[in-house]
């Protein structure tokens, strides 16, 4: 499960940093024990403007991501979800408001959680130039990838 995000900016899109667990029960919420870690960063963030961690809240994960782009992603913000109440919160966008409007979510209702972002794909040079959230469907205790 996604949770947290750190942003490295330039002023567009330079670095994205994930933090996430994998949850050992059904519910999908941390617990002491679980496994959990970040993407970590290539050791240039000195060099950026830094967003710091941005954490979504006590049992929320990420399941959406907001934006401006054109050939590079010029800003990117993440959208979390309550797992039980469904409740979205949005964390801020980090970069510069240029370029098309972008947001892609794996589920953006007020629902309990049935749909979420597993995992992230992106493509980098000097300034990320395409990002994108990986969505699973959760039935019961299963999980089934969606294009």
């Amino acid at each position: 499960m996604l949770y947290g995000v750190r942003v490295l900016t330039n002023p567009s899109v330079v670095q994205i940093e994930l933090a996430w667990y994998s949850p050992s029960q059904p519910d999908l919420l941390f617990r002491t024990g679980d496994a959990f870690a970040t993407t970590g960063t290539n050791g240039t963030a000195s060099v950026y403007n830094d967003s710091g961690w941005q954490y979504c809240p006590a049992n929320s994960i990420i399941v959406g991501v907001r934006g401006w782009a054109n050939s590079f992603v010029n800003s990117v913000g993440f959208a979390c979800k309550h797992l039980q109440t469904g409740a979205i919160t949005l964390l801020p966008i980090y970069g510069s408001a240029t370029g098309s409007w972008y947001e892609h979510g794996c589920d953006w209702s007020n629902a309990a959680v049935s749909t979420l972002a597993t995992q992230a794909d992106s493509r980098t040079g000097v300034i990320v130039d395409g990002f994108k959230l990986k969505c699973a469907r959760l039935t019961g205790n299963t999980v089934s990838w969606l294009q």
